[in-house]
């Protein structure tokens, strides 16, 4: 559940759990208006995170978003004794041919999986209008934006958790919390 306080300049958006009773995280000084618009980008991939459960089975969850192409990126995550469970759920992201990227990596005790859309940063997101609401809040991002222009998205397989802004984007989080995450106007 989400909840938007509304002030003269900008918003406070507080996070709950599911239930609605617990404050998950708040974020201060939100833009009221961001010129960024993409349906990969929204507030159901943030309970995708990983650091809280809104979901019965995340993986599951985070594969049928980028499926639809509601979540431009994901990271499943498997105990090693769910092998099985962790290769059926590859299978199925194979089954659909080339129409994602997608890579199996299994260590001592976990599997990952990751999945995206394919494309290039530039044609998957609308980067110009990223650069403007950043400098909207004094973030001036406009090289390290336009320096990812012409990546497809799977180069960020091998490093996902990356500068905020680039994280929050290609896992498809809301742009107003990694801007808050960026400025530290959280709680």
């Amino acid at each position: 559940m989400i909840k938007i306080i509304e002030h003269k300049n900008w918003n406070t958006k507080k996070v709950y759990d599911k239930s609605g009773k617990y404050l998950v995280i708040t974020y201060f000084r939100c833009p009221k208006h961001l010129l960024f618009k993409n349906k990969m980008v929204n507030d159901t991939n943030q309970n995708l995170c990983g650091g809280w459960a809104y979901f019965k089975d995340n993986n599951a969850e985070i594969w049928k978003r980028v499926k639809k192409g509601l979540k431009p990126m994901g990271t499943l995550h498997f105990w090693a004794k769910n092998e099985a469970e962790a290769l059926a759920m590859f299978k199925d992201i194979k089954k659909e041919g080339k129409k994602f990227h997608s890579q199996y990596e299994k260590s001592d005790d976990r599997i990952t999986i990751l999945v995206s859309v394919r494309g290039k940063m530039k044609d998957l997101f609308d980067l110009d209008s990223l650069i403007q609401d950043y400098a909207n809040i004094d973030i001036d991002l406009d090289e390290e934006i336009r320096a990812v222009a012409n990546m497809e998205i799977n180069k960020f397989f091998e490093n996902w958790d990356n500068e905020i802004w680039l994280t929050g984007l290609i896992l498809g989080y809301p742009i107003e919390n990694t801007m808050a995450c960026e400025r530290q106007w959280l709680r």
